[in-house]
């Protein structure tokens, strides 16, 4: 890596009609080489490790399987930089999917989202706040492991998602 800083040091110096200390220096009088060179590799440039396994697809929803039916209620969810007691709410989600759900106060007024995804196994569910809380960097989330077996009679779990709901009831249970 030293090397090849060097040679476009000194490039960039040979470069110049003549070398001038720094202070007299112009970003107009620099004429930068062409140093693609550098990094290519026979004829085409090199491509960055795994670079395609890093893209953000959207995952193949398993319309095949049917969908996990679930209702959350009891508890207590922020909304609006409070907590409050909230309507039960209930949401139809498919393996391999994410989606919303949102939780209204008791008085219908206001809600939060909160954002679930069902893994292409259908072993887990994770709960999500769908907004940052606080200007927190950290979205903190909550999962629930069942067997898919569990899921075809029906489930019932405490629920709590870190800054989005605290002690609430989760039941899901898969459509037939």
């Amino acid at each position: 890596m030293k090397l090849k800083l060097s040679i476009v040091v000194v490039l960039t110096c040979l470069s110049v009609s003549s070398c001038k200390t720094v202070q007299d220096m112009k970003m107009s009088d620099i004429q930068m080489p062409d140093i693609t060179h550098l990094f290519q590799f026979g004829n085409t440039a090199k491509k960055a490790p795994d670079q395609d396994k890093n893209l953000i697809t959207e995952p193949t929803v398993d319309i095949s399987s049917p969908p996990l039916k679930c209702k959350v209620y009891d508890g207590t969810a922020y909304i609006q930089k409070d907590w409050y007691r909230y309507q039960k709410a209930s949401f139809n989600i498919r393996k391999n999917q994410t989606g919303l759900f949102s939780v209204y106060n008791k008085s219908g007024e206001s809600h939060s989202k909160i954002q679930v995804r069902f893994d292409q196994d259908g072993q887990k569910l994770v709960f999500c706040p769908a907004a940052l809380i606080n200007g927190d960097n950290k979205i903190l989330c909550t999962s629930i492991y069942a067997l898919e077996d569990d899921f075809i009679t029906g489930i019932k779990r405490t629920l709590d998602i870190s800054n989005a709901l605290r002690g609430g009831t989760m039941e899901c249970k898969m459509l037939q």
